[in-house]
């Protein structure tokens, strides 16, 4: 979808990226089953040995949302401190 809104939309100026965001431990996880086996995973899989934070996604669209990010589109953006590499 972020693709496809990219495509259409560029000549208008207007760009879509998509953010994947690692595991955050947040009111709506913790009410996942087993929500506690997949953060010890979360945290024994990220290098930097903690879960993302609400804060490192948001800092992650305010950069998307700066002139200096005016050529990223279409893409997606892993937040993750590294939890993916794994």
């Amino acid at each position: 979808m972020t693709r496809s809104i990219a495509l259409e939309y560029a000549l208008k100026g207007i760009k879509a990226n998509c953010i994947q965001a690692g595991t955050t431990e947040t009111k709506a996880f913790q009410m996942i089953p087993n929500s506690e086996v997949l953060k010890k995973s979360a945290l024994e899989r990220n290098p930097n040995k903690r879960l993302t934070k609400p804060e490192d996604v948001a800092n992650a669209v305010y950069l998307l949302s700066t002139d200096e990010a005016k050529w990223i589109t279409g893409t997606v953006i892993k937040v993750d401190g590294g939890e993916s590499l794994r």
